[in-house]
C-alpha cells in the first residue's frame, strides 16, 4: 500500500503545471454529529456530539491548477492535543467567486506522535466533502462531512462526521 501512495505521489509531481505552489492550511474544526452511512446508502439517524471540542487541524499541499480548479497532493493532520495524527492527502477545490467546493481523501498510513508516537499502514482511508466561504484572500468559514473508510466495514457501514470549521489557506508561490 505504501508503494502504490509513494507512486501516485511522484506521479503527480511530474504532472504538475507552471502554476504549480505550496499551500498551508491552517484550522480548527468542530464536529456537531456522528452518523453512519449503512449498506450503501441509508444514512443513520446519529448523535449529536453533547459537547463542543474543537480540533486542531492543518494541511501542506503541493498545489497545481488553472482555472477555477485547484489539485493537490500532501499531508494532512489533525491534533487531539495529546495525540496528533498526520497522513497523505490528496485535495480537489472548484473555486466558485465565493464559495469553495473541496473534496479530499487520505489515507493509507498514519503517523502517530504525542503521549503515543507510532506507525500505521492499511486500507484506512479518510473522505471528506466540505463547502467554504471566502473571508478575504485566505481565511474561510463552512462545513463538511467527514468519513471513515475501513475495508473491513465497507460492506457494512462508513462512520462519518458533520462539522463546522474554519480555515486559513495560505498560498505560497
Amino acid at each position: 500500500m505504501i508503494k502504490c501512495i509513494v507512486v501516485v505521489f511522484l506521479a503527480a509531481l511530474c504532472l504538475v503545471s507552471v502554476s504549480a505552489q505550496a499551500r498551508l492550511d491552517l484550522g480548527i474544526d468542530i464536529p456537531l454529529r456522528i452518523s453512519a452511512v449503512v449498506e450503501g446508502s441509508e444514512l443513520t439517524s446519529g448523535i449529536d456530539v453533547p459537547y463542543t471540542l474543537p480540533f486542531p487541524s492543518a494541511g501542506l499541499y503541493y498545489t497545481f491548477g488553472a482555472g477555477p480548479l485547484n489539485l493537490g497532493v500532501g499531508a494532512r493532520m489533525y491534533s487531539l492535543i495529546l495525540v496528533s495524527a498526520l497522513w497523505p492527502n490528496v485535495i480537489a477545490e472548484l473555486d466558485l467567486g465565493p464559495a469553495i467546493l473541496e473534496a479530499q481523501l487520505g489515507g493509507g498510513a498514519f503517523l502517530f506522535f504525542g503521549l503515543v508516537s507510532s506507525t500505521q499502514t492499511g486500507a484506512v482511508f479518510i473522505p471528506d466533502l466540505s463547502a467554504w466561504f471566502k473571508l478575504g484572500n485566505t481565511l474561510r468559514v463552512g462545513g463538511g462531512a467527514m468519513g471513515l473508510f475501513i475495508d473491513q466495514l465497507a460492506d457494512s457501514a462508513m462512520p462519518m462526521v458533520l462539522y463546522l470549521g474554519i480555515k486559513a489557506a495560505i498560498g505560497f508561490d
